[in-house]
This record gives C-alpha cells, structure tokens and sequence, in this order.
C-alpha cells in the first residue's frame, strides 16, 4: 500500500484561493512615496515620516512666516499643489486638507491617486486625532504613538484648572480679529485655565473685537500677533494709545502666528510662550 501522504483537491483549492487572493484584499503596502499639498498636512508630515520618504510638501513650509518647520525643509522639493505637479511626482498618497481645493482633490482621485484629506484643528484634542489618522495613513504608528507620549508630557505640565473668576485672556491680530469658541486659540486660552473674553459675548469662531471693548474690559493677558510692527492700517490697533494707556507691557505677549495657524507638535510652543510670559509678569 502507498504510504505517501495525499494531496487533496481541497488541499489544492485553498492554497490556489491563498496565492490568487486580489491586491484589494490583500495587506495593503505602507505607502513608501509620499507628497503633502497643505500647510497644516506638511508639518504633520515631516513630524512622522522619514524624509527620504517625502517627495514634495506645499510651498508654505518653507515661509518662516508661516511655517514653523522652514529649516527643515531644505532639501525637499516645494510645491504649488497642481495636477501637474503630481502627476510628474507620481506618489503613493497625498495628503491635504479638509479645506484643499475640492477640484483637485476629484480629479487626482478620478486619475487613480489616493487622496487622505485631514480635518483643520480647532481643539487642542484634535492634534492627537489628527496624527494618528496621518501615522496610519503612511504606516508609521509607532512614531505616533512617540509623538502623542511627548505631546501628552507637556499637556500635564502645562495644564491649569480653569477658575469662575479666574485670569482673563483675549486674543487679537490685524483689523481687530479675535477668536471665539470653537477655535484652537481659545481650546488653548482654556486649557491653561483662563477665561477666555469672548465668552462674555457668547460668540463662536473668529469675530472683530472692537478697541472700545477690549479697553473696557482690561484682560489680564492680551496674545498678539508677531505682526503688529508692519506698517499697515490693520494693524493700526497695535499703536493705538488708548491701549497702551489701559494694558501695561507686561500683559501683552507675542505669539507667531505659524504656532497657531495649524495643530501639530509646534503648537505646544505656543503653550510654552503664554505660560512663560504670564509667569515672566511674576502673577
């Protein structure tokens, strides 16, 4: 008798069924060629990819106005976020945001490009949602997980309990802009246990702050642009002596505005500053 074992059409089925699995149920390869055509994907982007893997970020990046991370961005090629651009580049994945031009997004996805749009950050908790969606997205979990460690460090040394009658903040930048609720500013005026002076208006997202009120009302810390010394009429609130005469010095501190424009990692140096400065004025 044949001792040799059978091989079975079963057998045969399931191993044939194994090799022929299709591409879209097979494991998805971690996208090695990787572009980003916004400001606020490119910062995210550089935080958790190897830069041997990033093909071209948005030309913000490299403004020192705008971009907290314009240093490292040498040698990456800088981009305007066309069609053409990318279809010369030929990636693996773009990211871009919520608020990306919703016409390119369409048709690099119709030319068979995947397209990862990530959500603008109003609340400091967005950050971590975020980095976790692009950590997944390029396959690079494990240098999230880092990132949020780090991040989750300086929110425990940062945080303050936010008092009824606690310390008053207000933001303003050019033509009396200011920022509500529901914005990263105020997440942040919150989070290190101010009142924001906006809730006294009951008013959501960005608003224009008249000089009248904010001389009125006195906040114990006023955040300002980094702005306010270029020669322009919206900027004109600055120098105004109404609120040199109501705000001392020591109340009034700098935030760049590329610490805020977007949430990502350089955002907790904005934390930093706030917390510095108010301590600095020995309150």
């Amino acid at each position: 008798m044949d001792s040799r074992p059978t091989i079975t059409f079963g057998v045969i089925f399931i191993a044939i069924s194994i090799i022929s699995v299709p591409p879209s149920i097979a494991l998805e390869a971690k996208p090695k060629r990787l572009v980003s055509i916004n400001l606020c994907t490119d910062q995210l982007l550089l935080t958790l990819a190897p830069k041997s893997q990033i093909l071209a970020l948005s030309h913000l990046i490299g403004d020192s106005n705008s971009s907290p991370y314009s240093d490292r961005v040498q040698s990456i090629p800088l981009i305007q976020g066309t069609v053409e651009e990318i279809l010369t580049l030929d990636p693996d994945l773009i990211l871009a945001s919520d608020h990306s031009n919703p016409q390119t997004i369409n048709l690099l996805r119709r030319l068979g490009f995947k397209v990862r749009t990530v959500p603008p950050v109003n609340d400091l908790r967005d950050i971590e949602t975020n980095i976790d969606m692009v950590a997944d997205a390029i396959g690079q979990t494990t240098r999230g997980d880092q990132v949020k460690d780090r991040i989750r460090a300086l929110l425990t040394k940062y945080k303050r309990q936010k008092e009824a009658n606690g310390p008053v903040a207000a933001t303003i930048w050019a033509n009396n802009l200011s920022a509500g609720k529901g914005t990263l500013q105020h997440s942040i005026i919150s989070f290190l246990g101010f009142q924001n002076l906006s809730e006294n208006f009951n008013v959501t997202g960005l608003y224009s702050l008249p000089l009248e009120v904010l001389v009125q009302k006195k906040p114990d810390l006023l955040l300002i642009s980094h702005y306010t010394d270029a020669p322009s009429l919206s900027n004109a609130i600055f120098s105004h002596p109404a609120l040199k005469k109501a705000l001392s010095a020591e109340t009034i501190i700098k935030i760049p505005d590329k610490l805020w424009l977007c949430g990502s990692p350089a955002t907790y140096d904005a934390l930093e500053l706030i917390v510095r400065g108010w301590r600095g004025g020995k309150r």
